[in-house]
């Protein structure tokens, strides 16, 4: 029995020095990763989340083959934890694989509908398809910022959802963001700048000076919906060139509020 014991103890020294025999250039992050999958393969609680936070460290450190992998081990074994799902959503997105993030976003969401945190970042990448489809229509070269995402580790607590009240849901028509919409650019006709600013969130900025140089009648305006925000494009002549702008907006209360805006070359 015991010669059975030493046995054992050298195969699994000898399978944890193969997984630790990385190249010299081989970061700690990477050489823990492979230390708890060796030791734990993920059979308790603890082991999942202390590998949910090495994935996190792991892309943070610039290494996101390592964070990617790690992750897809996870998946099998640690099925209650529906932040894998969002981090790896969260790695997609940066791999410009926007389709499948979206996926393992909604899947994270499945497993946890209370996630704000996952519903917030899937409505930013929803609102960036929709305005590169936008700009594509009008073969036009968009200024969209890419969505700029967080991972989660186990220290992520959800909160409760952004529900949309029946009456915010009343309010989610284009006659109701196209008077919103008016009253911004006449606001900035009128060269009442206190009136136009209560058209942008707090935290967002306006870009540049207010500038409406044509009449409302003189616009064309279009106007989608995605999940929870609209997407809208106001195009107007001006000085003889055709001009496009677009606006991103949400509700605020009973107002559709501007949080990002640029123009559309």
């Amino acid at each position: 029995m015991r010669l059975k014991f030493v046995s054992i103890i050298i195969l699994f020294t000898a399978h944890l020095a193969a997984q630790l025999a990385a190249p010299a250039a081989a970061s700690q992050a990477q050489l823990f990763a492979a230390l708890v999958a060796v030791q734990t393969q993920f059979t308790t609680p603890g082991a999942c989340l202390a590998a949910l936070d090495n994935s996190r460290t792991l892309y943070s450190d610039g290494d996101k083959n390592a964070s990617y992998k790690l992750l897809q081990q996870m998946q099998a074994h640690c099925t209650e934890f529906p932040q894998i799902e969002h981090n790896l959503g969260v790695i997609a997105a940066n791999n410009q694989q926007y389709d499948v993030a979206i996926q393992h976003f909604e899947k994270s969401l499945q497993q946890d509908k209370r996630s704000q945190d996952t519903v917030d970042q899937l409505q930013t990448v929803r609102a960036y398809l929709a305005s590169l489809a936008y700009s594509e229509a009008l073969q036009m070269k968009s200024k969209a910022t890419k969505p700029a995402l967080t991972m989660q580790d186990s220290t992520t607590h959800n909160g409760q959802p952004r529900k949309m009240s029946r009456a915010q849901s009343q309010l989610h028509n284009i006659s109701t963001v196209e008077y919103e919409l008016y009253d911004w650019w006449q606001s900035a006709r009128d060269n009442n700048k206190e009136a136009w600013l209560l058209h942008y969130e707090e935290q967002y900025p306006p870009p540049g000076a207010m500038a409406a140089p044509v009449d409302w009648q003189s616009t064309q305006r279009r106007i989608n919906f995605t999940a929870q925000d609209a997407v809208a494009i106001v195009s107007y002549r001006s000085n003889g060139f055709l001009q496009h702008r677009q606006l991103l907006m949400r509700l605020q209360g009973n107002r559709w509020k501007i949080y990002q805006e640029f123009p559309l070359e």
